[in-house]
């Protein structure tokens, strides 16, 4: 779905289909696809991506990788303007990021974004595979939050911060 968003193609995805022409073919058997996890700081994020006249290949040692890896695949989509189709250009790719913390900083404190500039902001951390986000919250020495329960903790500003 987020692919079709950004191509405009219509994506199908099959599982356990032998490769063909214009298939793209991802090996999740050594990543840990079947596990809920989430991406940590340090993970190995390298990926091969293999795009023949015959098929693309796509393959990487843990979830995060192969992400990373649609990710460069959605870039080499490209539109012929005289025929107005798309193609992607053959190529073998082997990638790993260089370092481990590749972040953006987005201060909501003293600039205020609405929600879809944040999660628009998050779409294009995908595309240039920055791993880490830092929302700068609060402008203050103290995050002070309302609660129900102890309604007066919130008054008294001095003492809870």
């Amino acid at each position: 779905k987020y692919i079709s968003s950004l191509t405009g193609l219509s994506i199908k995805v099959h599982q356990n289909l032998p490769p063909s022409k214009n298939t793209l073919t991802i090996d999740c058997s050594s990543s840990n696809s079947g596990e809920d996890t989430y991406p940590t700081l340090g993970e190995d994020e390298s990926y091969i991506l293999n795009i023949t006249e015959t098929g693309s290949y796509l393959s990487g040692p843990t979830l995060t990788g192969l992400i990373r890896g649609l990710s460069t695949f959605v870039q080499l989509i490209e539109k012929d303007t005289s025929s107005h189709k798309n193609y992607i250009p053959c190529v073998n790719i082997i990638d790993r990021p260089r370092f481990p913390w590749r972040g953006l900083s987005l201060d909501v404190s003293r600039h205020w974004m609405p929600v879809n500039v944040v999660e628009r902001t998050l779409n294009a951390m995908e595309l240039g595979k920055l791993n880490v986000l830092h929302l700068h919250l609060s402008d203050d020495q103290g995050f002070r939050v309302e609660s129900i329960e102890h309604n007066l903790l919130h008054d008294r500003k001095d003492f809870f911060t």
